[in-house]
Protein backbone atom coordinates (compact mmCIF):
# COMPACT_ATOMS: atom_id res chain seq x y z
CA UNK A 1 0.00 0.00 0.00
CA UNK A 2 1.50 3.57 -0.51
CA UNK A 3 -0.30 7.25 0.24
CA UNK A 4 -0.37 9.41 -2.73
CA UNK A 5 -0.94 13.29 -2.74
CA UNK A 6 -3.40 15.19 -5.27
CA UNK A 7 -3.86 19.14 -4.98
CA UNK A 8 -7.31 19.92 -4.73
CA UNK A 9 -8.77 22.80 -6.75
CA UNK A 10 -11.90 24.90 -4.61
CA UNK A 11 -13.55 27.94 -3.91
CA UNK A 12 -13.78 29.73 -0.79
CA UNK A 13 -17.19 28.59 0.12
CA UNK A 14 -16.08 25.02 -0.26
CA UNK A 15 -13.00 25.61 1.55
CA UNK A 16 -15.01 27.41 4.45
CA UNK A 17 -17.05 23.93 4.71
CA UNK A 18 -13.62 21.59 5.09
CA UNK A 19 -12.59 24.18 7.90
CA UNK A 20 -15.72 23.52 10.11
CA UNK A 21 -15.93 19.98 9.62
CA UNK A 22 -11.84 19.70 10.56
CA UNK A 23 -13.39 21.89 13.64
CA UNK A 24 -15.67 19.32 14.28
CA UNK A 25 -12.92 16.77 14.35
CA UNK A 26 -10.89 18.64 16.89
CA UNK A 27 -14.12 19.13 19.40
CA UNK A 28 -14.72 15.79 19.02
CA UNK A 29 -11.32 14.56 19.39
CA UNK A 30 -10.79 16.88 22.90
CA UNK A 31 -14.19 15.16 23.77
CA UNK A 32 -13.06 12.11 23.64
CA UNK A 33 -9.27 12.74 25.23
CA UNK A 34 -11.42 14.76 28.41
CA UNK A 35 -13.91 11.69 28.68
CA UNK A 36 -10.93 9.06 28.73
CA UNK A 37 -8.88 11.91 31.23
CA UNK A 38 -11.94 11.23 33.75
CA UNK A 39 -12.55 7.13 32.94
CA UNK A 40 -8.72 6.61 33.60
CA UNK A 41 -9.10 9.19 36.47
CA UNK A 42 -11.50 6.94 38.37
CA UNK A 43 -9.76 3.68 37.54
CA UNK A 44 -6.63 4.97 39.19
CA UNK A 45 -8.42 5.99 42.16
CA UNK A 46 -10.72 2.73 42.62
CA UNK A 47 -9.61 -0.20 45.01
CA UNK A 48 -9.31 -2.66 43.09
CA UNK A 49 -6.87 -0.74 40.69
CA UNK A 50 -4.89 0.10 43.88
CA UNK A 51 -5.19 -3.38 45.07
CA UNK A 52 -3.58 -4.28 42.22
CA UNK A 53 -0.60 -2.39 42.16
CA UNK A 54 0.00 -3.32 45.40
CA UNK A 55 -0.19 -7.01 44.65
CA UNK A 56 2.28 -6.81 41.07
CA UNK A 57 5.19 -4.83 43.77
CA UNK A 58 5.36 -7.75 45.88
CA UNK A 59 6.52 -9.88 42.79
CA UNK A 60 5.36 -13.16 43.68
CA UNK A 61 1.67 -12.20 42.93
CA UNK A 62 1.66 -10.40 39.31
CA UNK A 63 -0.62 -12.84 37.84
CA UNK A 64 -3.42 -11.73 40.44
CA UNK A 65 -2.37 -7.82 40.33
CA UNK A 66 -3.15 -8.27 36.75
CA UNK A 67 -6.25 -9.81 36.95
CA UNK A 68 -7.59 -6.78 39.59
CA UNK A 69 -5.96 -4.25 36.87
CA UNK A 70 -7.94 -5.36 33.91
CA UNK A 71 -10.82 -6.12 35.74
CA UNK A 72 -10.78 -1.99 36.71
CA UNK A 73 -9.81 -0.77 33.18
CA UNK A 74 -13.02 -3.01 32.39
CA UNK A 75 -15.03 -1.55 35.14
CA UNK A 76 -14.86 2.15 34.17
CA UNK A 77 -14.65 1.11 30.28
CA UNK A 78 -11.24 2.49 29.55
CA UNK A 79 -11.23 1.51 26.03
CA UNK A 80 -14.06 3.22 24.57
CA UNK A 81 -14.62 4.13 20.89
CA UNK A 82 -15.96 6.94 19.00
CA UNK A 83 -19.64 5.44 18.82
CA UNK A 84 -19.99 5.16 22.43
CA UNK A 85 -19.44 9.36 22.60
CA UNK A 86 -21.42 9.84 19.87
CA UNK A 87 -24.42 7.87 20.31
CA UNK A 88 -24.80 8.44 23.94
CA UNK A 89 -22.64 11.06 26.06
CA UNK A 90 -21.43 12.95 22.96
CA UNK A 91 -24.92 14.14 21.43
CA UNK A 92 -25.66 15.41 25.19
CA UNK A 93 -22.62 17.74 25.39
CA UNK A 94 -22.33 18.85 22.28
CA UNK A 95 -25.74 19.11 20.94
CA UNK A 96 -25.59 23.65 21.14
CA UNK A 97 -23.17 22.75 18.07
CA UNK A 98 -24.54 22.76 14.68
CA UNK A 99 -22.33 21.57 12.78
CA UNK A 100 -22.12 18.23 14.90
CA UNK A 101 -25.76 17.71 14.97
CA UNK A 102 -25.29 17.41 10.96
CA UNK A 103 -22.48 15.95 10.59
CA UNK A 104 -21.87 13.94 13.94
CA UNK A 105 -22.23 10.51 12.44
CA UNK A 106 -19.43 11.35 10.17
CA UNK A 107 -17.06 11.51 12.21
CA UNK A 108 -17.42 7.68 13.19
CA UNK A 109 -13.89 6.34 11.81
CA UNK A 110 -12.21 9.19 10.80
CA UNK A 111 -10.45 10.39 13.46
CA UNK A 112 -11.57 7.64 16.20
CA UNK A 113 -9.08 5.42 14.76
CA UNK A 114 -5.82 7.90 15.60
CA UNK A 115 -6.98 8.78 18.52
CA UNK A 116 -7.65 5.26 20.55
CA UNK A 117 -4.58 3.90 19.18
CA UNK A 118 -2.71 6.99 20.49
CA UNK A 119 -4.90 6.58 24.05
CA UNK A 120 -4.50 2.06 24.10
CA UNK A 121 -0.42 2.85 23.61
CA UNK A 122 -0.41 5.61 26.48
CA UNK A 123 -2.25 3.30 28.88
CA UNK A 124 0.15 0.46 27.86
CA UNK A 125 3.38 1.57 27.69
CA UNK A 126 3.21 4.08 30.62
CA UNK A 127 0.60 2.51 32.62
CA UNK A 128 -1.97 5.95 32.50
CA UNK A 129 0.83 7.59 33.83
CA UNK A 130 -0.55 11.66 33.01
CA UNK A 131 3.18 12.54 33.03
CA UNK A 132 4.43 10.55 30.37
CA UNK A 133 3.32 11.64 26.88
CA UNK A 134 0.13 11.11 27.09
CA UNK A 135 -2.18 12.37 24.43
CA UNK A 136 -2.88 16.44 24.11
CA UNK A 137 -6.24 18.22 23.25
CA UNK A 138 -6.11 20.01 20.26
CA UNK A 139 -6.47 23.99 19.90
CA UNK A 140 -7.78 25.66 17.01
CA UNK A 141 -6.76 24.73 13.25
CA UNK A 142 -4.52 21.77 14.82
CA UNK A 143 -6.73 19.07 12.99
CA UNK A 144 -5.67 19.58 9.25
CA UNK A 145 -6.04 15.43 8.40
CA UNK A 146 -9.20 13.61 8.09
CA UNK A 147 -9.52 10.22 6.65
CA UNK A 148 -12.53 7.88 5.34
CA UNK A 149 -13.24 4.74 6.78
CA UNK A 150 -11.49 1.88 5.39
CA UNK A 151 -12.77 0.03 2.77
CA UNK A 152 -13.25 -3.71 4.04
CA UNK A 153 -15.52 -4.76 0.97
CA UNK A 154 -16.68 -3.80 -2.29
CA UNK A 155 -19.90 -1.63 -0.99
CA UNK A 156 -19.41 2.27 -1.09
CA UNK A 157 -22.25 2.89 1.70
CA UNK A 158 -20.18 2.72 5.00
CA UNK A 159 -17.39 5.39 3.25
CA UNK A 160 -18.15 9.04 4.16
CA UNK A 161 -15.34 10.51 2.19
CA UNK A 162 -14.61 8.26 -1.57
CA UNK A 163 -12.42 9.20 -4.75
CA UNK A 164 -14.84 8.99 -8.07
CA UNK A 165 -12.52 7.82 -11.11
CA UNK A 166 -15.01 8.80 -13.45
CA UNK A 167 -14.81 12.99 -13.14
CA UNK A 168 -12.14 12.85 -10.96
CA UNK A 169 -13.92 13.98 -7.63
CA UNK A 170 -13.11 13.23 -4.14
CA UNK A 171 -16.74 13.14 -2.67
CA UNK A 172 -17.49 14.23 1.10
CA UNK A 173 -20.54 12.94 2.58
CA UNK A 174 -23.57 10.96 3.46
CA UNK A 175 -25.50 9.47 6.44
CA UNK A 176 -27.78 12.52 6.48
CA UNK A 177 -24.49 14.59 5.64
CA UNK A 178 -25.05 17.01 2.39
CA UNK A 179 -22.34 15.85 0.06
CA UNK A 180 -19.69 18.36 -1.68
CA UNK A 181 -17.71 17.15 -4.54
CA UNK A 182 -14.03 18.80 -4.53
CA UNK A 183 -12.39 18.66 -8.00
CA UNK A 184 -9.09 16.95 -7.89
CA UNK A 185 -6.08 18.55 -10.35
CA UNK A 186 -4.70 15.55 -12.22
CA UNK A 187 -1.56 15.49 -14.09
CA UNK A 188 -1.93 12.79 -16.96
CA UNK A 189 2.20 12.96 -17.37
CA UNK A 190 2.85 11.98 -13.62
CA UNK A 191 3.52 8.22 -13.23
CA UNK A 192 2.68 8.02 -9.49
CA UNK A 193 -0.73 9.61 -9.71
CA UNK A 194 -1.42 6.99 -12.95
CA UNK A 195 -0.70 3.89 -10.88
CA UNK A 196 -3.13 5.19 -8.08
CA UNK A 197 -6.13 5.90 -10.59
CA UNK A 198 -5.73 2.57 -11.39
CA UNK A 199 -5.46 0.76 -8.65
CA UNK A 200 -7.74 0.08 -5.94
CA UNK A 201 -8.39 2.79 -3.33
CA UNK A 202 -8.84 1.32 0.04
CA UNK A 203 -9.05 4.89 2.28
CA UNK A 204 -9.48 8.38 1.17
CA UNK A 205 -8.60 11.44 2.84
CA UNK A 206 -8.20 15.31 3.12
CA UNK A 207 -5.15 17.32 4.42
CA UNK A 208 -4.62 21.05 4.87
CA UNK A 209 -0.59 22.84 4.31
CA UNK A 210 0.37 25.83 4.16
CA UNK A 211 -3.53 26.73 3.16
CA UNK A 212 -3.39 24.34 0.31
CA UNK A 213 -5.88 21.39 0.38
CA UNK A 214 -5.11 18.25 -0.68
CA UNK A 215 -6.57 14.74 -0.98
CA UNK A 216 -5.02 11.54 -0.16
CA UNK A 217 -5.43 8.24 -1.60
CA UNK A 218 -4.41 5.13 -0.12
CA UNK A 219 -4.17 2.19 -2.62
CA UNK A 220 -3.61 -0.76 -2.41
CA UNK A 221 -0.57 -1.86 -4.30
CA UNK A 222 3.31 -1.16 -3.94
CA UNK A 223 4.58 2.65 -5.16
CA UNK A 224 7.10 2.78 -8.00
CA UNK A 225 10.65 2.38 -7.04
CA UNK A 226 13.64 4.23 -8.77
CA UNK A 227 15.69 2.42 -10.46
CA UNK A 228 19.35 1.54 -9.45
CA UNK A 229 21.38 4.65 -10.71
CA UNK A 230 23.64 3.71 -13.73
CA UNK A 231 26.30 6.13 -13.82
CA UNK A 232 27.75 7.45 -17.45
CA UNK A 233 31.01 5.95 -16.52
CA UNK A 234 32.94 3.73 -14.21
CA UNK A 235 35.65 6.48 -13.28
CA UNK A 236 36.81 7.38 -10.06
CA UNK A 237 36.19 11.23 -8.75
CA UNK A 238 38.25 12.34 -6.10
CA UNK A 239 37.69 15.68 -3.88
CA UNK A 240 39.35 17.87 -1.84
CA UNK A 241 36.56 20.06 0.22
CA UNK A 242 37.18 23.39 1.94
CA UNK A 243 35.11 26.02 3.54
CA UNK A 244 33.98 27.90 0.33
CA UNK A 245 34.96 25.48 -2.80
CA UNK A 246 35.54 21.96 -3.82
CA UNK A 247 38.42 20.54 -6.06
CA UNK A 248 37.81 17.59 -8.84
CA UNK A 249 39.72 15.08 -10.50
CA UNK A 250 38.50 11.96 -11.96
CA UNK A 251 40.57 8.74 -12.88
CA UNK A 252 40.29 10.47 -16.75
CA UNK A 253 41.77 13.60 -16.61
CA UNK A 254 38.34 16.46 -15.89
CA UNK A 255 39.48 18.40 -13.42
CA UNK A 256 37.63 21.42 -11.46
CA UNK A 257 37.78 23.92 -8.60
CA UNK A 258 33.99 24.84 -8.04
CA UNK A 259 32.26 27.28 -5.51
CA UNK A 260 30.85 24.88 -3.10
CA UNK A 261 27.53 26.46 -3.08
CA UNK A 262 26.77 28.73 -6.26
CA UNK A 263 24.23 31.44 -6.50
CA UNK A 264 23.47 30.94 -2.36
CA UNK A 265 22.34 34.72 -0.79
CA UNK A 266 23.55 35.12 2.63
CA UNK A 267 21.14 36.31 4.43
CA UNK A 268 23.11 36.61 7.70
CA UNK A 269 22.53 40.88 7.99
CA UNK A 270 18.51 39.90 7.39
CA UNK A 271 18.48 37.53 9.98
CA UNK A 272 20.15 39.46 12.55
CA UNK A 273 18.23 42.74 12.26
CA UNK A 274 15.09 40.51 12.94
CA UNK A 275 16.65 38.89 15.60
CA UNK A 276 17.34 42.23 17.44
CA UNK A 277 13.71 43.18 16.30
CA UNK A 278 12.07 40.37 17.93
CA UNK A 279 14.03 40.79 21.41
CA UNK A 280 13.19 44.67 21.20
CA UNK A 281 9.28 43.64 20.78
CA UNK A 282 9.46 41.04 23.39
CA UNK A 283 11.67 43.42 25.94
CA UNK A 284 8.57 46.13 25.33
CA UNK A 285 5.71 43.68 25.88
CA UNK A 286 7.37 42.13 28.95
CA UNK A 287 9.38 44.66 30.92
CA UNK A 288 8.17 42.92 34.81
CA UNK A 289 10.35 39.80 33.28
CA UNK A 290 13.81 42.15 33.42
CA UNK A 291 16.09 43.18 35.72
CA UNK A 292 17.77 46.94 35.49
CA UNK A 293 20.49 46.02 34.43
CA UNK A 294 18.60 44.20 31.14
CA UNK A 295 18.70 40.73 31.98
CA UNK A 296 16.01 38.28 32.16
CA UNK A 297 14.93 37.37 35.60
CA UNK A 298 16.03 33.76 36.88
CA UNK A 299 14.56 31.67 40.04
CA UNK A 300 11.07 32.10 39.11
CA UNK A 301 7.95 31.36 36.76
CA UNK A 302 7.89 34.12 33.97
CA UNK A 303 4.45 34.84 31.72
CA UNK A 304 5.50 36.29 28.28
CA UNK A 305 3.35 38.47 26.41
CA UNK A 306 3.08 37.74 22.79
CA UNK A 307 2.17 41.27 21.00
CA UNK A 308 1.29 41.03 17.20
CA UNK A 309 4.33 42.78 15.70
CA UNK A 310 6.27 40.56 17.86
CA UNK A 311 4.64 37.24 16.47
CA UNK A 312 5.00 39.13 13.09
CA UNK A 313 8.77 39.38 13.11
CA UNK A 314 9.21 36.08 14.49
CA UNK A 315 7.30 34.27 11.40
CA UNK A 316 9.71 36.49 9.11
CA UNK A 317 12.83 35.40 10.95
CA UNK A 318 11.55 31.40 10.76
CA UNK A 319 10.68 31.90 6.77
CA UNK A 320 13.66 33.32 5.74
CA UNK A 321 16.20 30.94 7.91
CA UNK A 322 14.01 28.17 6.06
CA UNK A 323 14.09 29.52 2.94
CA UNK A 324 17.96 29.49 3.12
CA UNK A 325 18.25 26.42 4.30
CA UNK A 326 16.35 24.28 2.17
CA UNK A 327 18.03 26.84 -0.89
CA UNK A 328 21.17 25.10 0.38
CA UNK A 329 20.33 21.34 0.60
CA UNK A 330 18.85 22.09 -3.24
CA UNK A 331 22.45 23.43 -4.26
CA UNK A 332 24.68 20.74 -2.50
CA UNK A 333 22.06 18.25 -4.04
CA UNK A 334 22.23 19.50 -7.35
CA UNK A 335 26.31 19.12 -7.27
CA UNK A 336 26.20 15.73 -6.15
CA UNK A 337 23.75 14.54 -8.69
CA UNK A 338 26.22 16.73 -11.26
CA UNK A 339 29.52 14.58 -9.72
CA UNK A 340 27.63 11.18 -9.85
CA UNK A 341 27.42 11.71 -13.64
CA UNK A 342 31.64 12.16 -13.24
CA UNK A 343 32.16 8.17 -11.58
CA UNK A 344 31.08 5.48 -9.52
CA UNK A 345 33.43 5.65 -7.00
CA UNK A 346 34.32 8.79 -4.61
CA UNK A 347 37.55 9.08 -2.91
CA UNK A 348 37.77 11.66 -0.22
CA UNK A 349 39.44 12.68 3.35
CA UNK A 350 37.31 11.81 6.14
CA UNK A 351 37.90 14.91 8.08
CA UNK A 352 36.38 16.24 12.13
CA UNK A 353 34.68 19.22 11.50
CA UNK A 354 34.35 20.16 14.86
CA UNK A 355 38.56 20.05 15.10
CA UNK A 356 38.40 21.99 11.91
CA UNK A 357 36.72 25.32 13.44
CA UNK A 358 38.86 25.29 16.30
CA UNK A 359 41.25 26.12 14.06
CA UNK A 360 39.60 29.15 12.34
CA UNK A 361 38.69 32.96 12.80
CA UNK A 362 35.38 33.77 13.69
CA UNK A 363 34.57 34.76 9.87
CA UNK A 364 35.84 31.32 8.71
CA UNK A 365 33.84 29.65 11.25
CA UNK A 366 30.46 32.00 9.89
CA UNK A 367 31.31 30.69 6.61
CA UNK A 368 31.67 27.25 6.87
CA UNK A 369 27.99 27.31 8.62
CA UNK A 370 26.84 29.11 5.56
CA UNK A 371 28.36 26.66 2.80
CA UNK A 372 28.11 23.24 5.35
CA UNK A 373 30.98 21.23 3.96
CA UNK A 374 29.46 18.76 6.57
CA UNK A 375 26.09 18.63 5.55
CA UNK A 376 27.09 18.38 1.63
CA UNK A 377 29.71 15.12 2.96
CA UNK A 378 26.18 13.53 4.66
CA UNK A 379 24.17 14.26 1.33
CA UNK A 380 26.57 12.39 -0.84
CA UNK A 381 26.69 9.65 1.44
CA UNK A 382 23.08 9.42 1.78
CA UNK A 383 22.90 9.82 -2.33
CA UNK A 384 25.73 7.08 -3.08
CA UNK A 385 24.30 4.50 -0.23
CA UNK A 386 21.13 4.98 -2.31
CA UNK A 387 22.11 4.39 -5.48
CA UNK A 388 24.47 1.88 -4.84
CA UNK A 389 27.60 3.51 -5.82
CA UNK A 390 31.35 3.37 -3.90
CA UNK A 391 32.99 5.04 -1.11
CA UNK A 392 36.15 5.42 -0.41
CA UNK A 393 36.78 7.84 2.71
CA UNK A 394 40.38 7.37 4.30
CA UNK A 395 42.26 9.05 6.94
CA UNK A 396 43.32 12.58 7.03
CA UNK A 397 46.49 11.76 9.49
CA UNK A 398 47.91 8.61 7.61
CA UNK A 399 47.63 10.57 3.98
CA UNK A 400 47.79 14.15 4.62
CA UNK A 401 47.14 14.65 0.92
CA UNK A 402 47.35 18.98 1.66
CA UNK A 403 50.74 18.92 3.04
CA UNK A 404 51.90 16.05 0.86
CA UNK A 405 53.98 16.62 -2.66
CA UNK A 406 53.33 14.14 -5.32
CA UNK A 407 57.48 12.94 -4.84
CA UNK A 408 56.59 11.95 -1.38
CA UNK A 409 58.01 14.93 0.74
CA UNK A 410 56.22 17.19 3.23
CA UNK A 411 55.61 20.71 3.25
CA UNK A 412 53.57 22.23 6.34
CA UNK A 413 53.15 26.00 4.83
CA UNK A 414 49.04 26.17 3.97
CA UNK A 415 49.59 28.77 0.84
CA UNK A 416 46.77 28.27 -1.70
CA UNK A 417 49.89 27.82 -4.49
CA UNK A 418 51.75 24.73 -3.33
CA UNK A 419 55.78 24.92 -3.87
CA UNK A 420 57.45 21.95 -3.36
CA UNK A 421 60.99 22.61 -1.60
CA UNK A 422 62.63 19.14 -2.95
CA UNK A 423 61.11 18.96 -6.84
CA UNK A 424 60.00 22.62 -7.06
CA UNK A 425 56.42 21.57 -8.06
CA UNK A 426 54.17 24.60 -8.13
CA UNK A 427 50.41 23.72 -8.42
CA UNK A 428 47.28 24.44 -6.79
CA UNK A 429 46.99 22.60 -3.21
CA UNK A 430 43.68 21.83 -3.40
CA UNK A 431 43.68 20.23 -7.02
CA UNK A 432 46.92 18.16 -5.74
CA UNK A 433 45.17 17.10 -2.87
CA UNK A 434 42.46 15.95 -4.92
CA UNK A 435 44.86 14.34 -7.60
CA UNK A 436 46.69 12.44 -4.56
CA UNK A 437 43.21 11.30 -3.54
CA UNK A 438 42.96 9.01 -6.79
CA UNK A 439 46.21 6.66 -5.78
CA UNK A 440 45.22 5.55 -1.87
CA UNK A 441 45.28 2.48 -1.59
CA UNK A 442 44.64 1.41 2.19
CA UNK A 443 44.39 5.01 3.55
CA UNK A 444 48.31 5.48 2.47
CA UNK A 445 49.13 7.11 -1.14
CA UNK A 446 50.70 5.51 -3.94
CA UNK A 447 53.30 7.96 -4.69
CA UNK A 448 54.85 5.57 -7.49
CA UNK A 449 52.05 5.63 -9.47
CA UNK A 450 51.21 9.49 -8.61
CA UNK A 451 54.41 9.67 -10.24
CA UNK A 452 54.30 7.86 -13.13
CA UNK A 453 50.58 9.02 -14.43
CA UNK A 454 51.69 12.72 -13.42
CA UNK A 455 52.46 13.42 -17.12
CA UNK A 456 49.07 12.11 -18.12
CA UNK A 457 47.25 14.82 -16.06
CA UNK A 458 50.23 17.64 -15.74
CA UNK A 459 48.16 19.62 -18.24
CA UNK A 460 44.88 19.61 -17.02
CA UNK A 461 45.68 19.82 -13.41
CA UNK A 462 47.70 23.24 -14.55
CA UNK A 463 44.58 24.39 -16.61
CA UNK A 464 41.69 23.24 -14.01
CA UNK A 465 37.91 24.48 -15.10
CA UNK A 466 35.90 26.80 -12.86
CA UNK A 467 32.58 26.18 -13.90
CA UNK A 468 30.79 23.15 -14.70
Amino acid sequence: MFAHKIRLKLDKPTSDIIDKRMNVCRLIDNLFIGEMFRRVGLRNQSKTWQNGIALKHLGRKKKEGNLLLSEASKKYACNIGYSYLLNGFGNKEFAHSWHLQHIAKTIVGLRGQNIVGNFKKWLIDHKGNPKKGKPRFNRFGDCRTVYGSLATSKKTSGKIILFNKDNGQIIWGGRGVDKISLDCIIDPGDKNTQLALNSTIKRVGITKENNKYYGILICDTDPLVKGKYSPKTNNIVSFDIGIKDIAIVTSDGKTYKLPLLEGLKDSARELNILARTIERRRRMANPQNYNENGTIKRGIRLTWNKTNNYLSALKKYKNLAYKQQQTRKNLHNNLIHWMMGLGNTFHFEKIDYRTWAKGLNKTQRRNMGLFSPGLFISLLKYNVLKYGLKIDEFSTYSTACSKTCICGEKHNKKDDIYICPVCGLAIDRDIKSAYLGLWVEEDKINHQRAKDNYDKFKERLNNFRTER
